[in-house]
């Protein structure tokens, strides 16, 4: 038996280069995701600032409060025509309301005069989805029986969305963590004692208060991001969804300004608080457990950066390249990844990764970044320009097919020789692979 020393070079990437090349490839939906987590996780890494929507409206609402004779007054008829109270539901939603709420009660186990109720209550909501009065107060106002007003809340607080006809922000929120099977004694006493901590960020008043650490102290804030303060907040529209642009291109006095969607990522830095616990600690155990959170976070916060820059320095080629596109001046030009990898020195799979599922918004609107970038096509336009894009090509067969004679449309190879005179070559199979993929279908189906 014969031994072979073989000798041969490998690259192992480090876990650094692993996060690294991860975090260039997510959008910046996905990177506020991840960065999140990491904050929800990693005490050491700190956010100058709550700046989740949801937050903003818990603070917003913490110290909402309606009357009870505002409610009844809108009921009423009190309220001046056409003159709407700040929690008065305009009509429209109203109509919507009460249909969606009516919709979810079995009519027979109430009597018309409780229907009669049901109906005052739900046009007492607020535009939130809040009941402000009290069952004894609900009794008063319409004239009727305590039990009666009582037990048509309680049912009508079981109703959907989750929350509605509670009488605030903190039963709201306690009910939705209640149903979600979130709800214990700790989030309870957040939700009852420190929303304002919450909302303003004073993570130390709960963790000294509750006995708990900060990473749990995050986590619990996290889950009371998820529920929704406002029941009503949206539930008459539908579901849409938007592409957020990762980079913005603006016009300027010198040419075109490019920045990155991400203003988010300022509010990440270092925790000054154990940044200097780790200095004072004289606990080995303790101190080395630090140090990997510091080091972790300083990598993740070093190649969140790197990303930035490698985006900004491929759009700028970009749009550089393309200006006359930005400009509308002219079509795209042909540019592969391969062009700008060489133009700023970078290899092609970072490029790759650095276009990755993301958008550039302009005046254009918001298109995938990858689609600037186009392969030429073996042909020449009329003007002698030669490397015209597949995308220049395709609009020419659709405006030749919008403009043929729909009694005796062309064919494919008719359009590859229409496209010959004009000096754009190629072959009959390209036309009949880009009619395709413009949906427009073969000459069959396009005659009249």
């Amino acid at each position: 038996m014969n031994n072979y020393l073989i000798l041969e070079q490998t690259h192992v990437l480090s876990q650094n280069q692993i996060q690294s090349l991860e975090v260039l490839a997510m959008d910046s939906v996905t990177l506020n995701e991840f960065m999140n987590n990491e904050y929800l996780e990693n005490p050491v890494l700190d956010r100058n600032h709550v700046s989740d929507t949801t937050i903003d409206r818990i603070a917003e609402n913490i110290d909402h409060q309606t009357a009870a004779a505002d409610a009844a007054a809108v009921y009423n008829g009190q309220v001046a025509s056409g003159e709407e109270t700040e929690y008065q539901i305009p009509d429209k939603k109203l109509d919507d309301v009460r249909e969606m709420i009516l919709g979810q009660l079995i009519e027979s186990r109430y009597s018309s005069e409780e229907r009669e109720l049901i109906k005052f209550m739900i046009d007492s909501l607020d535009k939130s989805g809040y009941y402000d009065m009290t069952a004894e107060e609900t009794a008063v106002v319409y004239g009727i029986d305590e039990q009666t007003a009582a037990r048509c809340l309680h049912d009508l607080k079981g109703m959907e969305p989750c929350g509605i006809f509670t009488s605030g922000l903190e039963e709201c929120l306690l009910r939705q963590l209640d149903h979600a099977g979130e709800l214990d004694e700790n989030l309870q006493k957040i939700v009852t004692d420190h929303l304002e901590d919450v909302a303003s960020g004073k993570l130390k008043n709960i963790t000294r208060a509750l006995s708990i650490s900060t990473v749990d102290a995050r986590k619990y804030i996290e889950v009371i991001k998820r529920m929704n303060p406002r029941p009503l907040q949206g539930f008459d529209q539908g579901i849409t969804e938007y592409a957020v642009p990762d980079i913005i291109v603006e016009p300027g006095k010198d040419g075109w300004i490019i920045t990155l969607n991400d203003k988010w990522i300022e509010d990440y830095r270092i925790s000054d608080y154990y940044r200097k616990m780790m200095e004072q600690t004289e606990d080995q155990e303790l101190l080395a457990y630090f140090r990997s959170k510091m080091e972790r976070a300083r990598l993740l916060l070093k190649n969140v950066e790197q990303r930035r820059s490698t985006i900004l320095r491929i759009a700028e080629t970009v749009v550089d390249y393309q200006k006359d596109y930005f400009e509308g001046k002219g079509p795209l030009r042909p540019l592969t990844m391969q062009e700008v990898a060489d133009r700023i020195d970078m290899h092609l799979s970072t490029v790759s990764r650095g276009i990755r599922g993301k958008y550039i918004q302009s005046k254009w609107g918001t298109v995938p970044l990858k689609s600037l970038f186009s392969q030429s096509v073996n042909a020449q336009n009329a003007s002698g320009d030669t490397g015209m894009t597949a995308e220049s090509v395709k609009k020419r067969i659709r405006e030749i097919i919008e403009s043929e004679d729909k009694t005796k449309p062309y064919s494919d190879m008719k359009i590859a020789s229409l496209l010959e005179n004009e000096e754009i070559s190629i072959s009959r199979r390209t036309v009949a692979k880009y009619r395709e993929m413009l949906n427009i279908p073969g000459i069959f189906e396009r005659k009249i």
